[in-house]
């Protein structure tokens, strides 16, 4: 299933870290928010396979910098359904489906594929749904460099303004990644030599 995501996150133009990485945000948010392990557990897997129905998109689609037609739009909407076609068949992989499909949908009703609003939308799908946008937008893409981590919350916080988001799961998720940057930044300050001793001045002689 690791190996599939990947592949897919390559098609579309990700690193080879991204998937592992979307995982652990969305693990971190979780715990934030008092999941508990196996709600964990799903949802770590969720955010590794919500995105696997890209893998019948055209990556014309996929890497196309400008608009995308109605036609092209309407064939990229296709991919949370075509992720679930694909996990379906895999008993262990039930619990996770509500999050390939509905990852997509947006807090006012306006989202894909089935138009769910507010708390209809499962929470681990509204999870993984954040977590995409942050990790897209923090990373390098064909048609774009990587946002910074303040810009990234800028526009989930905007997102939300727009109904797409719930606005308290964004608060907490922006609290929980400046907390995660805050700590990266002071881990990897350097540590301070120490200070030379001082060694004891020359005795001066005085000429005869």
């Amino acid at each position: 299933a690791l190996s599939l995501a990947r592949a897919v996150a390559s098609k579309d133009g990700y690193s080879s870290g991204h998937v592992e990485q979307a995982a652990n945000f969305a693990v971190s948010f979780g715990k934030a928010i008092g999941l508990d392990s196996a709600e964990l557990k799903m949802l770590r897997y969720g955010a590794i396979l919500h995105n696997v129905g890209k893998i019948a998109i055209p990556e014309s689609i996929l890497e196309k910098t400008g608009p995308l037609t109605p036609r092209e739009r309407a064939l990229f909407h296709q991919h949370p359904r075509v992720g679930c076609d694909i996990c379906a068949p895999l008993k262990p992989l039930a619990p996770i489906l509500p999050i390939i499909r509905h990852h997509k949908e947006h807090f006012d009703g306006t989202g894909y594929p089935d138009g769910l609003r507010g708390n209809d939308i499962p929470l681990k799908a509204q999870i993984v749904g954040i977590v995409d946008v942050y990790s897209a937008l923090t990373n390098d893409r064909p048609f774009r460099r990587a946002k910074s981590t303040t810009e990234a919350i800028e526009i989930l916080r905007h997102r939300a303004k727009q109904g797409i988001h719930d606005p308290e799961l964004v608060d907490k998720f922006c609290e929980v990644i400046t907390e995660q940057t805050a700590e990266i930044k002071s881990s990897a300050q350097p540590v301070p030599a120490p200070a030379p001793k001082s060694q004891p001045s020359p005795a001066t002689t005085t000429p005869a």
